[in-house]
């Protein structure tokens, strides 16, 4: 099989985003060519390692050893209470219980969250090279939310780093990332797929890889957490259904109830996204062949016009 190129787009979503990893294996083995990736989140994270060194062995090892290092014990001991009747999909949701629990003494403090950011620093630290993006081996973008202004950021220079935080800052879990006058938060507050960042990049034909779930039905609401929690819930999804429509290919991983805390599962999660993609391989290259050609078409009729003139 010839390569084929291909932009690719990692959505957000806490350890169901390590079936990224499984996802991009898939997806090379097959020969596509990766020419851009964007994420968001953990997609973020993922697609920088890869645009760092374009080569999946060593994203899932890099992974793999940052998993089993002490310095990931403080992240992996943050666990939360969960109640059932929330959708096991949306983080907010799944913080809400938490969050009451601890915002009497978070508000005493004056913390913006309930964890310092140097917590997910050290992490990104251990994983991504220390760089620009505009530097990577393949272009890289990653979005995120100015509380301020309400807009989406995507950061396609800079210090790579500092823009994974910012992409992954989970809101009312770390604090905000200041930079100037912005305030930014995890992009998937309203950014969790950047399609429109992987075209201005150059990617033609793009594939997204997508690590939520459906919504499920919830018939208890209990109080007003309940309602604002599940509120947030379809914002989200119907936030994702009408952005997901501007990719022209769309891999729903079938994470299944996996919590975005439980990094434990890697080896299954890589595996899910392996063999999903894998399954898509032969429809992702018709694809991008019906775009090619929809393309050459294109520019075959722009030239007539001109000629004719």
């Amino acid at each position: 099989m010839n390569k084929q190129p291909i932009g690719l787009v990692l959505g957000g979503g806490g350890a169901r985003g390590l079936a990224h990893i499984g996802v991009l294996r898939a997806l090379t083995e097959a020969g596509f060519d990766i020419r851009v990736v964007t994420g968001t989140s953990m997609g973020a994270l993922v697609g920088a390692v890869y645009a760092q060194y374009p080569n999946v062995d060593y994203v899932e090892k890099k992974f793999r050893d940052f998993l089993d290092n002490p310095k990931f014990k403080p992240l992996k001991d943050l666990r939360f209470r969960q109640n059932k009747s929330y959708d096991p999909d949306d983080l907010l949701s799944q913080l809400s219980q938490e969050i009451k629990r601890r915002v009497v003494i978070n508000l005493a403090a004056g913390r913006k969250g309930l964890l310092k950011s140097q917590r997910l620093m050290d992490a990104i630290i251990e994983l991504v090279e220390d760089g620009l993006i505009e530097k990577t081996q393949i272009p890289f973008a990653c979005a995120a939310v100015d509380l301020v202004s309400g807009k989406e950021v995507v950061f396609t220079s800079g210090p790579i780093r500092r823009a994974i935080l910012a992409s992954a800052a989970i809101p009312g879990i770390l604090p905000p990332v200041e930079i100037g006058n912005q305030q930014l938060v995890d992009g998937a507050v309203g950014s969790n797929f950047p399609i429109r960042a992987a075209r201005e990049r150059g990617a033609g034909f793009v594939v997204t890889s997508n690590v939520s779930t459906e919504i499920v039905e919830q018939t208890e609401f209990n109080n007003v957490i309940d309602i604002i929690m599940r509120t947030n819930v379809i914002a989200s999804t119907r936030l994702n259904q009408l952005t997901l429509r501007q990719a022209d290919y769309v891999l729903q991983v079938p994470v299944g109830n996996v919590d975005w805390n439980d990094f434990e599962k890697l080896e299954n999660l890589i595996r899910i996204g392996y063999y999903e993609a894998k399954k898509h391989t032969e429809a992702i290259a018709a694809g991008v062949k019906r775009h090619r050609s929809l393309r050459n078409n294109l520019k075959q009729k722009i030239v007539r016009i001109l000629q004719a003139r």
